[in-house]
Order: C-alpha cells, then structure tokens, then sequence
C-alpha cells in the first residue's frame, strides 16, 4: 500500500485533540499533488518533514501537544512548494501562546458569494462586512476564510488552529463525504466549493472552539 495516500476506510482512532496518524497522511497526499505541480524534481522524494526541517529548539518543542509533536514529524515540508496551508510563524519563532499553531487554507479561487459558506461565527467569509453600514454583508468571494472562526462579539478572533482543519479533513473522509483515488480525494481542490452550497456547507463549518 502505498504510504503517502490515505485508504478510503479509515477505523476512528482516540488520540487526544488529533488523529495524526490519518491527518498527516492527508497533508501529505495533498502535498504529493501541489509538489508533483510546483518543482522541477531535482530534490529527493520523500522530502523531509516538518521537525525534520526546522528541527524545533526544545523551547519551542516543550510547549507543542504529543499530538501535534507526533503530526509534525510526520508532515512532508520543503519551502518551495506551495502547499495550500501556512502555519503563522510562532511554530517558529516559540511565542508562548494557545494559538501557536494557527493556519489557514489558501485556495486557488475564491468561494462565498453564494451566501452559504460560514466562519465558525456563523458570519459570512466576507471578512470585514462589520466595518460597513450595510445591514447584511456584500457578498463576495475570498479565498482564505473558510474555516476561520470570525468574531467573538468583541473583536476577531485570531486564526482557526491546525488540529481542528485536519480534523475536519479526516471528518470528510471517515464519513465518506470525499472519496479517495489513486490521486488523492476525488474531485481534487474543486471540492472546497461544496463549502459555498446549501446542501454541504455544514461540512466545511467548524464550531467554535477555544482549544
């Protein structure tokens, strides 16, 4: 079988806040797809991982959950290839917070204006609708909102954390919303606008969370 591609039954596994088992072998099938795209194959596969790479000062390690710890070693990482996440740069830089693994999800076209598609608020993706006199949002596409939790009543909340979007991924595939082929989920990146559809928005929701 082949490592780098996630099987299509997948048994719920209990590991604390992440499966990182399946989650890292998700990312990785993605990551296969956007580097078969993106280079021109001079480097060996597979790439390092993540810790592999930035091999993270005990500083920085000591304050990352077992179960984030365990994804990053298994993450493939290389700097020239343009995967769809980022993860903000306090994974590196070690500042003491409860969102040092924040990301979001940068897609290639933008999704939202439908109206279907939600932050975890319950708001539209329109990120900045608070800021005019309307009483309801324009509506417009963006391409980096979804998933993102939106405001707490006060002001926005800082960017959705890693573990909750590869969650939601595993999600997907154990309950059989996206089917996996031999080139990854079926549908490829296309099947993020199912996030901007009456009938599947619920799916690419995340409730909000402060953990």
């Amino acid at each position: 079988m082949d490592p780098d591609r996630p099987i299509t039954q997948h048994p719920v596994v209990e590991k604390g806040l992440l499966n990182y088992e399946l989650c890292a072998n998700l990312h990785n099938t993605l990551w296969h797809i956007a580097w078969a795209g993106s280079t021109e194959k001079t480097e060996p596969y597979p790439p390092p991982t993540w810790w592999e790479y930035f091999a993270p000062p005990d500083a920085v390690a000591s304050r990352l959950s077992p179960e984030l710890t365990e994804f990053f070693k298994r993450a493939y990482y290389r700097e020239d290839v343009q995967f769809v996440f980022y993860v903000i740069q306090t994974l590196s830089y070690g500042v003491n917070d409860t969102f040092e693994n924040e990301c979001r999800l940068r897609l290639p076209f933008g999704i939202g204006s439908a109206g279907w598609a939600r932050l975890s608020d319950s708001g539209s993706l329109t990120s900045d609708w608070l800021d005019t006199d309307e009483d309801t949002p324009d509506l417009r596409d963006e391409n980096e909102t979804l998933y993102q939790p939106g405001i707490n009543g006060y002001c926005w909340h800082r960017d959705v954390q890693f573990h909750h979007v590869l969650n939601n991924w595993a999600e997907r595939v154990e309950c059989g919303d996206w089917e996996v082929g031999p080139e990854g989920v079926l549908g490829g990146i296309d099947k993020f606008r199912e996030a901007d559809t009456k009938e599947h928005w619920r799916k690419y929701w995340i409730p909000p969370s402060w953990g």
